[in-house]
């Protein structure tokens, strides 16, 4: 069963107020509202289940609009988010020589290659070479503390080069 999103969820109001100056007007900080709710409520994440969720969206193409054409910097985004994580966690941390950022990369095999960035990545557990998309995330642990910094799909350097 689908929970219809009726307003933010009381733990995204609470936090996302840092987030406000970010956004140019009611309704970009409404949908990024919106996102993170569906994101912790729903089972389906997809952007069209969490469009199809909100009650009181009068278009559901909001959401996939605020996520493409609007003018917020996702990496601004991401800069606040790890400051406030940052600010909040500040007492529970561990001290720097005790705690640990990891970088991992992950194979997400296809079938075909119409992705973008679909290419044969050496896979290091049985030493073939998948399509896949090569995920590569980054991960920030201090004791208690274990926050998601950035994820990038990984790509070769001669398609960074064939596109500038």
């Amino acid at each position: 069963m689908q929970l219809p999103i009726v307003a933010p969820a009381a733990i995204v109001s609470k936090h996302a107020q840092v987030f406000r100056p970010l956004f140019n007007d009611v309704r970009q900080y409404q949908n990024f509202q919106n996102y993170l709710t569906g994101l912790m409520v729903l089972e389906n994440k997809s952007l069209a289940n969490i469009s199809r969720c909100i009650i009181n969206s009068a278009d559901k193409s909001n959401l996939s609009r605020f996520m493409s054409e609007s003018p917020w910097q996702p990496t601004e985004v991401n800069r606040v988010r790890i400051d406030y994580m940052l600010e909040q966690t500040g007492g529970i941390r561990m001290a720097a020589s005790e705690s640990y950022f990891i970088i991992d990369d992950t194979l997400c095999e296809h079938v075909g290659s119409l992705f973008e960035y679909v290419d044969r990545h050496y896979d290091h557990c049985d030493g073939s070479y998948p399509l896949a998309h090569n995920l590569v995330t980054s991960h920030y642990l201090s004791g208690a503390v274990r926050m998601p910094i950035h994820a990038e799909i990984y790509q070769r350097y001669e398609t960074v080069l064939q596109k500038s």
